[in-house]
C-alpha cells in the first residue's frame, strides 16, 4: 500500500476511534442523568424504557471499544487529583493536583495513550469531597 494511502487510512481511524469515545462519553452521561435524580423516582414506563435502551447502547459502544482497543476511564461522579494529561475542564482553570469530579469518562488507547480527555469540574467544597 502507498504510503500517502496508509497515512490516510491510519488518520481516518483514529478520527473514527475519536467520534467512537465521543459518543460513548455523552452515553455514559446520558445513562447516568436517566437513572440519578428525580428521573430515578419516575416509574413511568417510557422512561424505564429509554433507560433500558440507554444501557444497551452504552454496552454495545463498550463492545465497539474494546474491539478497536480503547478503554473507558474516570467513572462518572468519582473524585480524582486533576492531571491535565488526562482530564478536560469544562469551565476554568485548575493546578496540578486540584481535586476534579468526573462529568464525563475519557477514553485510552493501548498503542496511542489518551484519546479523549475525562471531563471533569472543579470540587469547590471540602463537604463535597466527605470531610467537615
Amino acid at each position: 500500500m502507498n504510503t500517502s494511502v496508509a497515512a490516510l487510512a491510519q488518520e481516518s481511524w483514529r478520527e473514527a476511534d475519536l467520534c467512537l469515545a465521543r459518543a460513548c462519553a455523552e452515553c455514559a452521561r446520558a445513562q447516568r442523568a436517566l437513572t440519578s435524580g428525580r428521573y430515578a423516582t419516575e416509574t413511568a414506563r417510557p422512561l424505564h424504557a429509554a433507560q433500558e435502551a440507554l444501557a444497551l447502547t452504552m454496552d454495545e459502544l463498550t463492545s465497539a471499544l474494546r474491539l478497536r482497543g480503547l478503554v473507558l476511564f474516570g467513572k462518572i461522579g468519582s473524585v480524582a487529583r486533576y492531571d491535565s494529561a488526562h482530564h478536560a475542564l469544562e469551565l476554568g482553570k485548575a493546578r496540578v493536583g486540584a481535586m476534579v469530579r468526573v462529568a464525563a469518562p475519557g477514553v485510552t488507547s493501548l498503542g496511542r495513550g489518551v484519546v479523549l480527555k475525562a471531563c471533569v469540574r472543579l470540587v469547590k467544597s471540602r463537604k463535597l469531597l466527605g470531610g467537615p
